[in-house]
């Protein structure tokens, strides 16, 4: 009986160890659960707060864009039959980007603070800038459109904006054939963006209906007229858009996407034959236009952001702008290519930031410096150019 008891004490102090070493395992193990948990539900509530920060963003950035008079082009634009849209005439708001980045228009809405009269003033040269945003001067105050400085740079010259934001190149030659052509000029600079190729292939931007360009029997003709408005369930399904382009969810899918698409060049983005034909039409037409205004035509293809950082399909539209107009005796200007030249802290300079500004569209135009950049390149090209230099040697 002893011997019994003796052997089962043993056998309870071989038991111990063991009892007190699964005790601690498994205290260990909750421990680890519990600290997995913890850095878990800290992950999982940033991941939550990060998204409801990024979509409270974006619906904010949204509304207000929408709400906001002050921000919205489409406040700054008004409906037009034979064009789609046009500035507003005599319109102004002193803090129309940002608080004193102000815009202001004439009676006949091109963006000039004094009134454009139809003959050149006395002991002026007139340059009459077409384009759309990126010479409108979104983002900018009046004085700093690389249009209107080039009139800083030589007080010779009288600059004349007639940027109207979201043209394409169709829009943009038929309003100055309409409203170009009536005033007396001695040079007009034809400024494009290669995004501008892309708009004159549709009847609709943003919404907003426009016309079209087709040659018919070797003429241009127009099409799509008058306009049709646009509605305003139109318009606000279009600019949905920049409510979920500022999502982080679609901005990190949009990077994947990117990795795995095949490489676009510029060679896998031909320009349709419409488009090529209707250009050089266009081109031609300015080219006669000048010619009976006794005129010079300059043309100009700006830098965008997306085509200096990324491969983009500009180089076939650089090609055939640059062939087709010293075919037809045009000057071309390419302050793409000129632009490429630049290091990388320049480039960034040229560019208005996102964020920087309450409009979000105003992101990637020019900024104050890259218009400055721009003018004082135009202005060079046009004192190399030996008509030009001798009308400002002798101007009316």
């Amino acid at each position: 009986m002893e011997l019994q008891s003796q052997t089962r004490a043993q056998r309870d102090r071989s038991r111990q160890p063991q009892s007190a070493n699964l005790t601690w395992g498994k205290s260990v193990l909750r421990s680890i659960g519990f600290v997995s948990f913890c850095l878990l539900a800290v992950v999982v509530l940033f991941l939550l707060f990060e998204g409801l920060s990024s979509s409270w963003r974006s619906v904010h950035g949204f509304v207000s864009s929408v709400n906001n008079r002050d921000v919205d082009m489409a406040y700054s634009t008004q409906y037009d039959p034979e064009l789609g849209w046009v500035n507003i005439p005599n319109f102004y708001s002193r803090n129309f980007y940002n608080p004193g980045v102000y815009v202001q228009t004439d009676s006949k809405g091109f963006r000039n603070r004094e009134e454009i009269e139809v003959q050149v003033p006395v002991g002026k040269l007139r340059v009459v800038c077409s384009g759309d945003s990126f010479t409108f001067g979104i983002g900018v105050d009046n004085d700093h459109t690389w249009c209107e400085q080039l009139s800083s740079l030589d007080q010779r010259l009288q600059a004349v904006n007639m940027g109207v934001p979201g043209y394409g190149v169709d829009q943009i030659y038929l309003m100055y054939r309409r409203d170009g052509t009536r005033l007396d000029y001695d040079a007009q600079i034809f400024a494009l963006i290669t995004d501008d190729f892309r708009r004159m292939q549709k009847n609709s931007f943003l919404g907003y209906g426009k016309p079209e360009l087709e040659v018919r029997d070797g003429q241009l003709e127009v099409t799509d007229v008058p306009v049709k408005k646009a509605s305003g369930l139109s318009r606000a399904v279009s600019g949905s858009g920049s409510l979920f382009a500022n999502l982080s969810s679609v901005a990190v899918l949009q990077s994947l996407l990117d990795k795995f698409r095949p490489a676009r060049h510029s060679s896998s983005h031909p320009i349709p034959d419409n488009t090529r034909e209707v250009t050089a039409k266009i081109l031609e037409s300015l080219q006669a236009l000048n010619h009976k205004k006794n005129a010079t035509l300059v043309v100009v293809l700006l830098p965008t952001l997306g085509e200096l950082t990324a491969a983009g399909p500009s180089q076939s539209w650089r090609g055939f702008l640059r062939d087709e107009s010293a075919k037809q005796g045009i000057t071309f200007i390419d302050l793409l290519e000129d632009a490429q030249t630049l290091p990388i802290s320049e480039l960034d300079k040229l560019f208005i930031p996102h964020g920087s500004q309450r409009f979000m569209g105003t992101a990637g135009h020019l900024s104050d410096y890259g218009n400055q950049y721009v003018s004082r390149k135009i202005y060079q090209a046009l004192q190399a150019n030996p008509v030009i230099s001798v009308r400002l040697s002798t101007p009316h």
